[in-house]
């Protein structure tokens, strides 16, 4: 058998832990405050439960055993106590199955396979002792689908998309995707405030377009209207045969992902003939790095023959609950905003609100703004032709290294190599 890992399966696998973690912690505080509270009678009431899901297979059995015990008086407890403890005791045998099943997978496998080098790296460090099965390959896009068309023409796209009086630009930055928040799109936003300013003060412009949709949609758009952003556009979904045209339109793709498995619109944007700037996190690297270098130093850019590499936006501090979180995201907006010489008491005027360290806070700052300047200033060289690039042998290369026809050989390779053994 050869298993094949995708992002969201190790992605499953950590939470799965992690929720699981949660439960037995949750179960362990649940028998401590019965011990203190020196409840016998609930403390036995938990150790039957417990100890019928854990030698019962099905869950007809598990209910069928409870009514027993309940019949027969074993279990002496309310609906509501037995509710709360099947529920719990559910969700810890839905965990407990959901890693036991990964692991089993990838015992049983001959191959597993994975989409970059830095998920290859995630799965040898979840799965340990399986490191000789794994083997890279990575996604592959249609050529036919997406490719250099140099006789797309701006008129032809342009004012049906965002209004004739948008015509006449510089140049076009293009990012698509979901509008989930492991895509980064708030970084974009404040980058493209200070790329739109550059080329204003330049007496130039740059459109932004922006395909895709998502649960962040208002949120973003509300982002975009605090920053007063004049030449960033939201477009909503659109289809490849159109997506492949405003791909052979752009100057440029920015794919600022907080952690990206791959990052197949990576390879769709260079097959059309343009750089990518994305951020060194990820599989995206393994794309645009191709001459293997070195590349861990995150706080530098990195210029490669398909694109840029900027610093990787932060995480989150893990200590904050989503609604905090999203307080951070507003005063990361705001910071990213007000003038140099205030940004130094900002941290420490914001902190309380989220109960964390100023320090803490201006390190995220610090942070999160490094990307954001990383990304502004390689569209702005890129825009202002500072840094170029060959875009033919972009497109050349990307179909040469990631089209569908090349990936199937090397999945068939695969397979012969298993049956050869």
């Amino acid at each position: 058998m050869a298993l094949t890992i995708h992002g969201t399966d190790l992605m499953g696998y950590i939470k799965a832990g992690e929720k699981l973690e949660a439960i037995q912690q949750q179960i362990a505080e649940k028998k401590e405050t019965l011990t203190k509270s020196k409840d016998k009678k609930g403390l036995e009431n938990l150790g039957i439960v417990e100890e019928i899901y854990r030698r019962s297979t099905t869950k007809a059995e598990i209910m069928r055993e409870l009514k027993t015990a309940i019949k027969s008086k074993k279990l002496d407890i309310t609906k509501p106590e037995l509710e709360e403890l099947i529920n719990l005791f559910d969700s810890k045998t839905l965990y407990e199955l959901y890693k036991r099943e990964a692991e089993k997978s990838a015992r049983q496998s001959r191959r597993i396979i994975v989409i970059s080098d830095a998920q290859e790296e995630q799965f040898n460090n979840l799965f340990p002792g399986n490191e000789s099965k794994v083997r890279l390959l990575e996604n592959g896009y249609d050529a036919k689908v997406f490719y250099q068309d140099k006789k797309v023409k701006r008129d032809d796209i342009i004012p049906k998309l965002i209004g004739k009086e948008n015509l006449d630009y510089d140049n076009m930055v293009l990012f698509v995707g979901k509008f989930a928040d492991f895509k980064g799109i708030d970084a974009l936003l404040d980058a493209a405030k200070i790329y739109e300013k550059h080329a204003e003060v330049e007496g130039k412009r740059i459109e932004t377009i922006i395909v895709g949709s998502g649960v962040l949609d208002d949120k973003l758009r509300e982002q975009a209207k605090e920053l007063n952003l004049q030449h960033t556009h939201f477009v909503g979904r659109k289809n490849h045969g159109e997506i492949c045209k405003l791909q052979n339109l752009a100057d440029v793709s920015l794919i600022p992902s907080r952690n990206e498995p791959f990052g197949l619109v990576v390879i769709e944007g260079t097959s059309c003939g343009h750089p990518v700037i994305a951020t060194n996190s990820g599989g995206i690297p393994g794309i645009l790095n191709t001459e293997k270098e070195d590349l861990s130093d995150k706080s530098k850019s990195y210029v490669t023959k398909l694109g840029v590499l900027v610093a990787p936006l932060p995480d989150r501090p893990s200590e904050l609950d989503d609604e905090t979180k999203e307080r951070l995201d507003e005063m990361t907006t705001k910071y990213s905003r007000i003038e140099e010489d205030k940004k130094e008491k900002f941290p420490a005027e914001k902190a309380k609100e989220l109960k964390i360290s100023a320090d803490a806070l201006k390190a995220y700052f610090d942070e999160y703004m490094r990307t954001v300047r990383g990304l502004s200033s390689a569209v702005i060289d890129i825009c202002d032709k500072k840094l170029e690039f060959n875009n033919d042998e972009i497109a050349k290369y990307t179909e040469e290294t990631y089209s569908q026809e090349v990936i199937r050989d090397k999945i068939l390779g695969v397979f012969d190599d298993v049956q050869e053994e």
